[in-house]
């Protein structure tokens, strides 16, 4: 099981659920958006920890979420504030519009929220080499990076003014700790986000400077043991099981007909019976091996392996052309004639309504 996702506890082992709607509602939308993109196919293992009450010094916390993965670890501050968002000063407040962005309980001193996460991931951080869980010499156990964000996942938000002043202001200014990594995101930026989280440092010669790991072992043991979290089951039972990953429709004279899931990383499209997006034999100028489809950490890219080719929107992807799929796109295998030879499909992440439907252009006219 790839991801874990997990419920802090405090010391008297109370479970503490998120706090308000809106960072239910975000913790929520993330563990499906993480769920959906790792959990089916990531050879990696990943752990969400959701309100981590403590670590395992005893210190207390109040993160909002923590990302644990074999490369690196990253804490995250969930903000429902919509409008323009605010923050060319870091050492001011941000702003959502006209209206100051509240920064955790007063009493933590915190001007705006990236000195926020900032505050809990330093303890974090600081805890972890206490309990030598970043291995090596104390001046090795300081290099290693400790990723931050801001999370902005009310969709009101306009938050690509304030990306822009992170990326000029922070990472130039003394406010960036030296171990810290800070970005600003949206709920569905945090796919990316957790799929880069690195702690920087290598093993050293010995191991020919491959970079540090944790074993899937240690980051479940991370969420279990340092932050005394416990399983949550409650919100795993709510993630999709064994659905496609995305799906391809076949479209007949403009209507809707069999649906194709994609289940895989890498899946094969063709006639031959071995392909796992199986096109029927009566579209005779598809190619027994046609295309193939690999997820990408961007997405699901199509590239073309036939001799009749491959059409998106139109378009006849080039010899070698990786083409990233968006939603609703309409492929055509084995050409542009409206032809019944050629098979007509669309691409889409969500499930097709299971109503029949039509296609506008899915069958495209002679060129």
């Amino acid at each position: 099981m790839p991801v874990k996702i997990y419920v802090g506890r405090d010391i008297q082992h109370f479970t503490h659920y998120p706090d308000t709607s809106h960072e239910a509602r975000g913790v929520r939308q993330i563990c499906s958006y993480l769920w959906d993109t790792w959990h089916h196919g990531s050879s990696r293992h990943y752990a969400i920890v959701a309100n981590p009450k403590q670590t395992g010094t005893g210190r207390e916390l109040s993160a909002d979420l923590v990302i644990i993965s074999e490369m690196g670890l990253g804490v995250v501050e969930l903000k429902d504030s919509y409008n323009e968002i605010y923050c060319s000063d870091p050492e001011e407040a941000w702003k959502a519009g006209p209206k100051e962005i509240k920064a955790g309980a007063e009493a933590n001193g915190a001007v705006n929220p990236h000195q926020q996460v900032q505050a809990y991931a330093s303890d974090i951080r600081d805890d972890l080499m206490a309990l030598l869980l970043f291995p090596g010499e104390s001046w090795v156990r300081e290099e290693f990076k400790v990723h931050t964000a801001v999370c902005f996942t009310n969709p009101g938000a306009k938050i690509e003014n304030c990306q822009k002043a992170v990326g000029t202001t922070y990472w130039r200014d003394r406010e960036l700790m030296g171990w810290e990594k800070f970005d600003v995101l949206s709920y569905k930026d945090v796919r990316d986000w957790g799929a880069d989280l690195r702690f920087d440092v290598d093993m050293g010669e010995a191991y020919g400077h491959r970079p540090y790991t944790w074993s899937p072992e240690q980051v479940y043991g991370i969420a279990t043991s340092f932050f005394g979290a416990r399983l949550w089951m409650e919100m795993q039972e709510t993630m999709p099981t064994n659905k496609p990953l995305a799906y391809l429709t076949i479209f007949e004279e403009g209507e809707q007909g069999q649906v194709l899931g994609i289940f895989r990383e890498i899946t094969t499209v063709g006639r031959a019976p071995e392909s796992l997006a199986f096109i029927p034999a009566e579209y005779d100028t598809v190619s027994r091996n046609h295309a193939v489809i690999t997820r990408t950490i961007d997405g699901f890219v199509l590239e073309d392996r036939s001799k009749n080719g491959t059409y998106v929107n139109n378009r006849r992807l080039t010899d070698g052309e990786k083409c990233l799929l968006e939603e609703g796109d309409v492929i055509l295998l084995g050409g542009l004639k409206k032809d019944k030879s050629v098979c007509c499909l669309q691409y889409s992440r969500t499930p097709p309504a299971p109503l029949r439907t039509t296609v506008e252009g899915a069958i495209l006219p002679d060129h």
